[in-house]
């Protein structure tokens, strides 16, 4: 399994440049992980590489970090913890993830291989970032220096309605973060609010919405033309 992994982003390129960070976002239910996986089979059709990641990362293909292992118990409403600190877990999963010597997104990257993560500290400030908390979120995960600003943070939009209808069609049991219609509302809102104190922040943060109401292959187009945008 771990050969499988570090085989599919092991070469790396011909012009020895970095790979391309790129950060999938959205409200649950709005099709990242299909977005995901139809990105990685076109790159790799046209002959490059890519790793898919997660966050957090027992959510992720691989081994998750020892924060990570935390989470999936958390999530799952197993383990109760306060928010700080949640917050905190996945500030040290996030960490671990960029830093991990052999499916790190520093070490991916430099091996030349593109690294596309479901969620990133973006959703952190969605989720972790309650009143009393989100500006402790803001500065830890953005001034972080073991934390890499992704070339992109791609925002899949959608109506909560929509979305909340695909995750009660899922055959498992809701998280604590997506369990009514009402909470992705306040989950959307709180995006544009993060994406509008980012930009407000850090400028040169590029952040893309795509309409993920439409058909597939139209949105997955949409997110293939900024991807091939991005200069290293």
């Amino acid at each position: 399994m771990i050969c499988n992994l570090l085989c599919q982003a092991a070469k790396p390129n011909a012009d020895g440049k970095r790979g391309r960070f790129i950060v999938i976002e959205g409200i649950d239910g709005c099709g990242k992980t299909t977005q995901v996986k139809l990105l990685k089979k076109r790159i790799m059709a046209e002959g490059g590489y890519a790793f898919t990641t997660s966050e957090p990362t027992c959510k992720a293909s691989h081994a998750p970090t020892r924060a990570g292992a935390l989470l999936s118990s958390v999530l799952k409403g197993k383990t109760k913890l306060p928010d700080s600190a949640i917050a905190g877990l996945f500030l040290t999963d996030r960490i671990l993830h960029n830093t991990d010597g052999h499916l790190g997104i520093n070490a991916l990257l430099a091996r030349g291989s593109d690294v596309i993560c479901t969620r990133y500290y973006y959703s952190s400030l969605v989720y972790q970032g309650t009143p009393e908390l989100f500006d402790w979120v803001f500065e830890a995960n953005f001034n972080c220096p073991d934390i890499r600003t992704p070339d992109v943070c791609i925002f899949l939009d959608i109506d909560p309605k929509v979305s909340h209808g695909r995750v009660m069609g899922r055959h498992t049991k809701a998280e604590i973060y997506e369990q009514n219609t009402e909470m992705l509302v306040k989950a959307r809102a709180k995006y544009l609010n993060a994406f509008e104190k980012v930009k407000a922040a850090f400028p040169e943060q590029r952040i893309e919405f795509v309409d993920a109401s439409r058909g597939i292959e139209e949105i997955a187009d949409d997110i293939y033309k900024i991807v091939n945008s991005i200069e290293i």
